[in-house]
């Protein structure tokens, strides 16, 4: 995460150190704008805090973006030749983010669209970003961030807030001899966190064994994990050690976890529990003093697999957050995936504007190994004397996210006039009467479901699933699925007294607020505060919802 050291600051007045009062890891979030392109690589990932009550001038010599804690604090602005002296002025409002060049030198975009005038946008929902272009050749990303980026490690890069976080929870859990779920989805990075965990365990000296389980077929998979004694079975000339034996005071990565065969679950749930396993023939157990950590990109909680094994697995559980819900990231980790294939960084500084501006906008549905295969297409065709088209860096065309939404989405669209007449009074303003959506509808795919419209669903239903999945037409296993796919917010189970006890403490606070700021389900909010000892506030505009037993039962 480190760059190198930078020139000397210009003057005494252009220096300051990144500590900013009220950013940290319980604070409310603040507003920070990330250099994610400048030609000057050593600048990616510098980050300057905004203040809500304060418009911003962004021009070439401010405000100061302050580089990470290699630098030992020096900032420095953008000073880039194409940036103008004008300013681009940034306001943040309840009405949005207001954008207002100075006049016509200044040369900006928001969302690859050019700014000719004033305009306002909503401001980006948390997980969301906005990507702005200043003059023809920088690249800054507008998101919210929770925790400044302070914690260093190799594996898992990144300045967004949800790195750092990752970060501290692998340093906080790595030493613990727990099983450990990585979850995340495909091409996040779950198996260089499962590494991180190694390197920082007590086991780091011993063998670090990996298997995807999804290449194990259900007849060798015993064999393969436990190991088997001579004749065990036909073709068995010789013992043969188990993964399990091979990672003895080590840790065992089990890759794909979902995919592990229904025969062996049982087996895996034993040797969890004590420790001890026993090679297929042998007449007596063995044991293992190895750590397990397990990953998957699938919702295991519906998928059929063996729940008390999922409730083993998950002693502690961590998430690799997409790409496109850390775009601030994107310069850090181009930078890094260029610089891994052993190009120059200075053919990487002349990259064309229109690539990098593709590359920061782009929605990577493939996420980090996406990115990584792009740059990797990018420096061999660099060797070559060539800057590929758009497309062929990518691999696919240009995905633009959506105009990020609104903090408060959109009410669903109107009822019939007969729900609307039925439907109770006691509705949150914005939001349409609890009955208004509640008729079924016709079972409908979930492609065309994108993350704006589960969220307004969710929103509107006061995180209640079932009711969410009705409004959509999906079955409710199919509203995992696509939380699992979209969201990436970690399960209530994971909450703590220190999160939910400064949501209780707000006046008037209700459990469905309480589940849309937190974006957990309803059911499973309620059952998080009494495992807590927590007080339950009511579900909606001071009223008990009377089907709490039954709604549990159902979550």
């Amino acid at each position: 995460m480190s760059h190198p050291t930078l020139p000397p600051p210009l003057s005494s007045d252009m220096t300051q150190t990144f500590t900013e009062a009220g950013v940290g890891l319980q604070a409310a979030p603040a507003w920070v704008l990330t250099v994610i392109w400048h030609p000057d690589l050593r600048r990616i990932g510098e980050q300057a805090v905004l203040s809500p009550d304060t418009p911003l001038a962004l021009n070439r010599y401010q405000p100061l973006f302050s580089p990470l804690q290699a630098a030992a604090g020096w900032a420095q602005p953008l000073l880039h030749a194409s940036i103008s002296r004008a300013s681009l002025t940034l306001k943040l409002g309840g009405d949005g983010l207001t954008l207002s060049p100075e006049d016509e030198r200044v040369r900006a975009e928001w969302q690859g669209q050019p700014l000719t005038g004033p305009r306002t946008v909503p401001l980006p929902v948390e997980g969301d970003s906005g990507v702005i272009q200043l003059g023809k050749r920088v690249l800054l990303c507008l998101h919210r961030t929770h925790q400044l980026p302070v914690t260093d490690n190799p594996l898992l890069l990144g300045v967004s807030s949800a790195m750092e976080g990752l970060r501290r929870q692998v340093a906080r859990v790595a030493a613990a001899a727990l099983p450990v779920l990585v979850r995340g989805e495909s091409g996040t990075g779950k198996e260089r966190v499962a590494q991180s965990l190694h390197q920082l365990s007590p086991w780091s000296q011993g063998p670090w064994v990996t298997v995807n389980m999804a290449t194990l077929s259900e007849g060798l998979a015993p064999a393969e994990l436990f190991g088997a004694a001579r004749g065990a079975y036909t073709g068995a000339q010789v013992a043969r050690t188990g993964l399990w034996a091979q990672a003895d005071g080590g840790s065992l990565f089990l890759d794909e976890i979902g995919d592990c065969p229904p025969t062996v679950q049982p087996m895996l749930l034993r040797v969890i529990e004590s420790g001890e396993f026993r090679p297929l023939g042998a007449a007596q157990p063995l044991r293992s003093r190895a750590r397990l950590i397990a990953a998957t990109d699938r919702p295991l909680e519906t998928s059929g697999f063996n729940l008390p094994l999922l409730r083993r697995l998950q002693t502690f559980t961590l998430f690799t957050p997409s790409l496109r819900s850390r775009r601030e990231d994107l310069g850090v980790l181009a930078r890094q995936a260029w610089l891994d294939t052993g190009a120059t960084p200075d053919d990487l500084a002349e990259m064309p504007t229109e690539l990098a501006r593709a590359l920061c906008l782009h929605d990577w549905p493939g996420n980090v190994r996406q990115l990584e295969q792009a740059m990797r297409r990018l420096a061999l065709d660099r060797a070559a004397g060539l800057w590929p088209s758009v497309e062929a860096l990518l691999g696919e065309p240009l995905r633009l996210p959506p105009n990020p939404a609104p903090a408060r989405p959109p009410a669903m669209p109107p009822p019939p006039a007969a729900a609307v007449l039925a439907a109770a009074d006691d509705t949150e303003p914005g939001l349409p009467p609890a009955g208004a959506l509640a008729a079924p509808r016709a079972r409908q795919s979930t492609a065309g479901i994108d993350r704006t419209m589960l969220l307004q669903a969710l929103d509107a239903h006061g995180w209640q699933l079932k009711e969410a999945a009705e409004a959509l037409g999906i079955s409710r296993p199919s509203i995992y699925n696509l939380m699992a796919r979209w969201l990436d917010t970690p399960p209530a189970e994971s909450l703590g007294a220190e999160q939910l006890g400064p949501l209780l403490a707000q006046p008037g606070i209700t459990l469905a607020a309480m589940a849309r700021q937190l974006q957990v389900p309803r059911e499973a909010l309620r059952r998080r505060l009494r495992a807590l000892g927590l007080p339950r506030p009511p579900d909606d505009a001071g009223v008990d919802d009377p089907s709490d037993g039954d709604a549990d039962a159902m979550e």
